[in-house]
């Protein structure tokens, strides 16, 4: 089990290291991350999220907070091949750095 501290930016992107695809093991385990790092009501209210035309989501960064998530280490597996994923493509953004270094720690 791994614990990883993720903001508002780091679980949106999170879900781009993920497959769209796979087997039913996986995809069960996609699904499981999915569950935990979605935003509540309450967050969405808190944070003041809001979906932008460009397809982007904005929020208030003042009150946003970093919440501890716990992954499996089969979980982390699966973040760790979409990071290496991404790399092969040369498709890291600046905003997945952060991220990538709290996965790879």
């Amino acid at each position: 089990m791994k614990k990883l501290k993720l903001g508002v930016a780091d679980r949106i992107n999170l879900e781009s290291l993920m497959p769209a695809t796979g087997g039913r093991v996986t995809m069960s385990l996609v699904r499981s991350m999915l569950s935990s790092i979605s935003f509540t009501p309450e967050e969405i209210r808190d944070y003041k999220l809001q979906d932008l035309k460009n397809g982007a989501i904005k929020w208030d960064i003042e009150t946003e907070k970093q919440i501890e998530f716990e992954f499996s280490d089969e979980q982390i597996e699966i973040l760790k091949q979409g990071i290496n994923a991404v790399d092969e493509k040369g498709s890291v953004t600046l905003a997945m750095l952060s991220l990538i270094d709290k996965i790879e720690k």
